[in-house]
């Protein structure tokens, strides 16, 4: 075959090939999607360890299930392709449960539900690698094991555990637990003091 007919077919071929894939971008841009709600949303296991989480934390915090970690956490790499890359690593991953602040909804700590027996291999990296990010974010790891029941005081300590974390202040510097209460008994007596 003569070397200016072969080049003439690659051509050919390398066009047939770009048309196809513009053909399918604009039918998927022409298509309507149709989606179906996912049911159920959460395991019953899910539920009964999410119920458990709520009664232990009672009136201190909420818990949230399923929360992807975009929601949580942005890439801090400068260049935009290194962004990408960490935002695609963490795209489609959720934490199991999310503890949060009551009233200012600031994410206090995780709580991942652990299967029953042995943990597999893909499991324990995912959990070690699950642990290296909320150590970047300075948020606490619980691990509970899926039972059939909770008990409510193991999940209290474990919830007390996550609440008792240093708040951080809007500049990122933690504050002292002790000085806040301070702070704040400071702040209450000056309010009862009567002004002259």
């Amino acid at each position: 075959m003569e070397p200016i007919v072969l080049l003439i077919v690659v051509i050919a071929v390398v066009l047939l090939d770009l048309l196809w894939r513009l053909l399918g971008v604009v039918r998927d841009l022409l298509r309507d999607h149709v989606y179906e709600r996912r049911l159920p949303f959460l395991s019953p296991v899910q539920r009964r360890c999410l119920s458990a989480l709520e009664q232990a934390g009672g009136e201190s915090c909420r818990v949230f299930a399923q929360v992807a970690l975009t929601a949580l956490m942005v890439a801090a790499s400068s260049s935009g392709t290194q962004r990408r890359r960490a935002l695609n690593k963490i795209q489609g991953q959720r934490f199991d449960f999310v503890i949060c602040g009551r009233v200012d909804g600031l994410p206090l700590g995780v709580v991942e539900l652990l299967p029953a027996g042995a943990l597999k291999r893909r499991t324990r990296r995912r959990l070690a690698w699950l642990k290296s990010l909320c150590d970047q974010l300075a948020l606490p790891l619980v691990t509970l094991p899926e039972q059939p029941h909770y008990d409510l005081n193991t999940l209290r300590t474990a919830l007390d555990a996550i609440l008792r974390q240093q708040p951080l202040p809007r500049d990122g510097e933690a504050i002292d637990v002790n000085e806040e209460d301070l702070l704040l008994q400071r702040l209450s007596a000056s309010l009862r003091e009567p002004k002259n």
